[in-house]
């Protein structure tokens, strides 16, 4: 098992060691931060980070990035030069919004109830969610002007779940649709639930003037349910009203935006993380052509499907290449064997992480689902990293609750340079340093130079003090780097990313993906009607032909870098 480097540490006489620092696996899901001003080295750290998380740990690499800075296009530059082309084209998704949106589905419990989840907890999940989103989204107090809108909004999803009722909304009623299953429906059915009560409501009494009432209640098998709908149809006229604008102010969120309701409107699942937990991959969600709200909004919705994957996970991968675990349970039960107890299923290494990592996470995160990541996300092998420029911003942008719920859930911290973090000084100053000399040190650090407060390497232990550390190299193929990209390389996989992977991305994984796609199995490279031109001769050729390559593996050793002079990243462990 491998460990992930994180910086050249100072010996006694100041001189930077040869050998880094690394954080083992073990440790990883403690989880780990950076901190640092602009231009303090961020954008490089992270990029390192992920190659070496990708490089010496087995599970996907997740990278939500919401600036528009290029980092994600520098990382995949960075990842061809390391391991190569085919490496690139098979196991990394690039999901650049707006052009390319992932494939997710919202209101859809297909996948939890496969997983095992029950009907009732999975319907209720997509109702907190949504909820969760729309607090993320709308802040303090305009979030807080209803109190009432969050219950009415929980009660149309779950009529729309509603296994007697669900698919059956639009009938008796002008609208001329048909829904083919209870199991998943669109943000335009939660509108059009919402729209009909308001005109149930608001034709009250024109029974007793001879006129035909217009609207409908939705209809629910759940007696509670149809409880709170009825209470509040028959809520006085002002009432009703200021409710149901509250719930249509929450809808607008997502009615108004083009790219948002493509996904909350999509229901056909071409990206479901389940189906990437056991490979070893890198996963870039590229926010920056998306404005503020949406790009919240959006990191919402991956976080929410992420931590339904997770959830439902059995930290079990299949040796025969079966896509979930029912299959597996299926197989067993036709060769003989105990559905228990499939013998195709095995568990996960001892390095298989899920790394989630969250550039300008003030940004973007600080809501009740970034805290139960941080809390409960050690016990499903997940390994939560943010970037910030300040720890106090993270506060700023968010509950402070949630705020210490996050900071008392990272084991290691890593802080760049600082210019009025008091706070920070006082917790990593000790017997040898006051914290007015460690704030000094802190704003006065060189570019790209750390200091690192890290977790006890064994239990009851006593961690390290906290020590500076010099960076690593930049990757091969960062413009910082020694060595960066040739102009011909660089067009050369520009025309890469625009005629392949994006190609590829679009039809297998977005929401624009046909729904006979097959989505549900390990990237392959697929021809795309115009190819790049061919590499320049330097370029890294495609890996050995006779390295063994099976569902979801590597297409060569990732722990080893391509054997024909392209050139590799420094300081690997």
């Amino acid at each position: 098992i491998k460990n992930r480097d994180i910086g050249h540490p100072r010996d006694k006489r100041d001189t930077p060691e040869n050998t880094p620092t690394t954080i083992p696996p073990r440790k990883l899901n403690t989880h780990y931060a950076r901190f640092a001003s602009t231009g303090g080295g961020k954008s490089v750290s992270l990029i390192n980070d992920i190659i070496s998380l990708y490089e010496d740990t087995s599970g996907p690499t997740i990278l939500i990035d919401p600036k528009s800075d290029g980092m994600a296009k520098r990382y995949l530059q960075a990842h061809f030069e390391r391991f190569g082309e085919q490496d690139l084209r098979d196991n990394v998704y690039y999901f650049d919004m707006p052009d390319t949106i992932p494939g997710f589905t919202f209101f859809d419990i297909r996948s939890d109830i496969q997983a095992g989840m029950s009907r009732v907890d999975a319907m209720q999940n997509k109702a907190d969610h949504y909820d969760e989103i729309m607090q993320f989204v709308m802040r303090g107090e305009d979030y807080n002007d209803s109190k009432v809108a969050p219950t009415l909004l929980s009660a149309f999803i779950k009529s729309l779940f509603d296994e007697e009722y669900g698919d059956r909304q639009y009938e008796g009623t002008d609208i001329d649709r048909t829904r083919e299953s209870p199991d998943y429906f669109t943000h335009n059915d939660l509108e059009h639930v919402a729209e009909e009560l308001k005109r149930y409501q608001n034709t009250q009494g024109m029974e007793t003037d001879g006129q035909t009432r217009t609207g409908s209640i939705p209809e629910t098998s759940d007696p509670r349910i149809k409880r709170t709908l009825m209470r509040h149809v028959e809520s006085q006229g002002t009432d009703f009203e200021t409710i149901i604008n509250a719930v249509f102010n929450r809808l607008d969120y997502i009615r108004e935006d083009t790219h948002l309701r493509k996904i909350f409107d999509n229901t056909n699942n071409a990206f479901d993380f389940r189906d990437h937990l056991n490979e070893d991959c890198v996963i870039l969600f590229d926010l920056g052509g998306l404005r503020d709200e949406a790009s919240k909004i959006m990191t919402g919705i991956i976080l929410t499907n992420l931590w339904d994957a997770v959830e439902t996970h059995d930290e079990h991968s299949c040796t025969v290449g079966h896509d979930n675990p029912q299959e597996c349970k299926q197989h067993a039960r036709e060769t003989g064997y105990d559905e228990n107890y499939p013998p195709c299923r095995e568990p996960w290494d001892d390095d298989h992480l899920i790394n989630l990592i969250i550039d300008e996470a003030a940004s973007v995160t600080i809501s009740e689902m970034m805290s139960k990541l941080f809390e409960q996300g050690r016990g499903f092998n997940l390994s939560f990293g943010l970037a910030a420029q300040y720890p106090k911003q993270l506060e700023e942008s968010g509950d402070e609750s949630i705020f210490n719920t996050i900071f008392n859930n990272v084991g290691t911290l890593l802080f760049g340079k600082l210019r009025r973090e008091q706070a920070v000084a006082e917790v990593l100053s000790h017997e040898n340093i006051d914290a007015e000399e460690f704030k000094h040190r802190l704003s006065h650090l060189p570019e790209g130079e750390w200091i690192a407060q890290l977790p006890s390497p064994q239990f009851g232990e006593t961690g390290p003090e906290p020590f500076s550390l010099l960076p690593l190299e930049p990757p091969a193929g960062h413009p910082a780097s020694d060595n960066s990209l040739t102009e011909a390389n660089k067009r050369y996989i520009e025309r890469l990313i625009r005629t392949d992977i994006k190609q590829t991305m679009t039809q297998q994984y977005s929401i624009e993906a046909t729904p006979d796609t097959d989505s549900h199995t390990s990237r392959t490279k697929s021809a795309s009607p115009t190819q790049p031109d061919p590499a320049p001769s330097h370029q890294p050729q495609e890996p050995n032909p006779q390295t063994p390559t099976q569902n979801g593996s590597r297409t060569q050793n990732k722990s080893s870098p391509p054997q024909n002079g392209a050139a590799t990243t420094q300081n690997q462990s």
